[in-house]
C-alpha cells in the first residue's frame, strides 16, 4: 500500500490543498467507495474513529449529513452538499462542520472540493482540490491534522478496498462453478475425490474467468474461448492436462509430451501429495492463460507420408509395348 502515490500539496497563496491518492481498484470500485453511503460509513474517517450517517442523498443539490465518532461516543457532525456531478469522473461539494440538526458551525472553517477519478494503469488515481476562504482556514485545518487525518482514513479505503475485491473475485469465482462438475468428482473413487477438488479449486483460484464444464466426458476448463486444462479421474489414478503443454517453458512437461503422455507428466496422480506444490501449480495455469490470451495455437501433429508402390496389371504392360 505504502507503494501508492500519495501527494498532499499547500498553496497558501491560492489558500488551496491538493490531495492526490492511488487505489488498486478499478475507477468505479472507488467511486462507488466515495459515492455511496454503505461503503463511506466503513472508512471515511480516521482511526479509531468511525462513521455513521444521519442522511444522504448523492446527486446535484444532494446532501451528506454524517458524524465521525471517537471511542466515547462523541460525534462530530459534517455536512456536505454535492453539485456538477460527472458520474465516474468527477464531482464538487461544499464541506462544512455542522451539529446534530446539520445546522452549519459558522466559527470553523468551510471548504469547496473538486474531487476528480481518473485510471492510472490498472489503478485509480483520486486528485482532491480543497479550496478555502483564507490562509488562516487552510492554516487552521492544517494545525487540526488534516494531514495526517487523511492520511489514516485512506488507508481504510484501501482495507475496504481489499475486503471488497476479495468478496467479488470470490462471488464471480463460485458464480463459474457448474453443477455437473460437483455430480462428477461426487461419483469419483475416495481417493480420487480430494486430488480433483484441489486441482478445481486451484484452477478458478487463479483464472476466475475460466469456464467450467464437463467436455469428452470429463471435467473441462476454458479460458479466452480456448481449451486451458482438463482434469480426470479414472479407477486407481487421476490425471491432469495442460491442453497447450508442448508449448510451455517447464522441460518436464516438454519431454512428458515427447514420450506420448496424453496428460504430460501428471498422468498417474494416485495420492494428491503426488501433486506439485500449489505455487508450482499455479504458474503453471498462469503460463497456459499467458498462452491463450496471446493466441498461441496448440501445434498439430504432421502426419507422416509413406510411400506406396504402385504395381501396373500385367495385361497394362504389354497392351503399351504394342
Amino acid at each position: 500500500m505504502n507503494r501508492l502515490q500519495f501527494d498532499f500539496l499547500v498553496n497558501k497563496e491560492n489558500n488551496t490543498l491538493t490531495i492526490r491518492r492511488e487505489f488498486k481498484a478499478e475507477r468505479q470500485l472507488v467511486w462507488d467507495c466515495y459515492t455511496r453511503q454503505e461503503l463511506l460509513d466503513q472508512w471515511f474517517a480516521p482511526k479509531p474513529l468511525t462513521t455513521e450517517t444521519k442522511s444522504m442523498e448523492f446527486r446535484n443539490g444532494g446532501h451528506w449529513h454524517y458524524a465521525m465518532i471517537d471511542q466515547e461516543g462523541n460525534k462530530y457532525w459534517g455536512y456536505i452538499k454535492y453539485s456538477n456531478i460527472n458520474p465516474i469522473d468527477s464531482y464538487e461539494t461544499l464541506d462544512a462542520f455542522c451539529n446534530a440538526q446539520a445546522e452549519i458551525n459558522q466559527d470553523l472553517p468551510k471548504a469547496k472540493w473538486q474531487v476528480t477519478f481518473t485510471d492510472k494503469a490498472e489503478n485509480a488515481l483520486v486528485e482532491t482540490i480543497v479550496h478555502y476562504d483564507s490562509l488562516n482556514d487552510l492554516e487552521a485545518v492544517i494545525n487540526m491534522g488534516l494531514q495526517q487525518g487523511m492520511m489514516s482514513t485512506l488507508e481504510k479505503l484501501d482495507e475496504l478496498i481489499i475486503r471488497l475485491t476479495n468478496k467479488n473475485r470470490d462471488l464471480k469465482v463460485m458464480a463459474n462453478y457448474n453443477k455437473t462438475v460437483d455430480d462428477y468428482i461426487a461419483k469419483m473413487a475416495d481417493f480420487a475425490k480430494p486430488i480433483l477438488t484441489h486441482l478445481r479449486e486451484i484452477v478458478h483460484s487463479t483464472c476466475p474467468d475460466v469456464e467450467e464444464n464437463i467436455k469428452w466426458g470429463i471435467p473441462h476448463y476454458s479460458y479466452k474461448g480456448d481449451h486451458l486444462v482438463m482434469m480426470a479421474g479414472f479407477k486407481k489414478h487421476c490425471s491432469f492436462n495442460l491442453h497447450k503443454a508442448e508449448l510451455m517453458k517447464d522441460k518436464a512437461i516438454q519431454d512428458s509430451v515427447k514420450e506420448g503422455k496424453k496428460f504430460g507428466y501428471m498422468d498417474k496422480i494416485k495420492d494428491i501429495s503426488e501433486l506439485p506444490n500449489n505455487k508450482i501449480l499455479i504458474n503453471y495455469i498462469k503460463e497456459a492463460m499467458e498462452l491463450n490470451a496471446t493466441g498461441s495455437a496448440k501445434l498439430k501433429p504432421v502426419k507422416e507420408k509413406i510411400a506406396v508402390e504402385v504395381v501396373a496389371p500385367k495385361e497394362f504392360l504389354n497392351a503399351l509395348k504394342k
